[in-house]
């Protein structure tokens, strides 16, 4: 049970995460433009780019131990991501 949260606590952890939030994002801007139904993919990518960077600042942080002008880099970048997003559904 110990190794199981571990590896939550891990870095790779966040690694997997982030593969995945790429995959999902991949995967609804292909689902529209086939379709065209679901989420534009600039709400997509505006979306999952926050928390991409959210992700990839919790990854700064736990990999070093410390915060960076990695961290700092990540979170300006969350922060950008999510101010364009909500101007995107702002123009709705």
């Amino acid at each position: 049970m110990v190794d199981f949260l571990a590896f939550f606590a891990s870095p790779l952890f966040l690694r997997i995460v982030m593969v995945g939030v790429v995959v999902e994002a991949i995967a609804l801007i292909v689902w529209h433009r086939r379709t065209g139904k679901g989420p534009r993919p600039l709400l997509v990518c505006s979306f999952l780019g926050a928390g991409l960077a959210f992700m990839a600042a919790l990854y700064v942080v736990r990999a070093h131990d410390a915060a960076s002008a990695a961290f700092l880099l990540a979170l300006t970048t969350a922060l950008v991501f999510h101010v364009w997003h909500l101007a995107l559904l702002a123009r709705r």
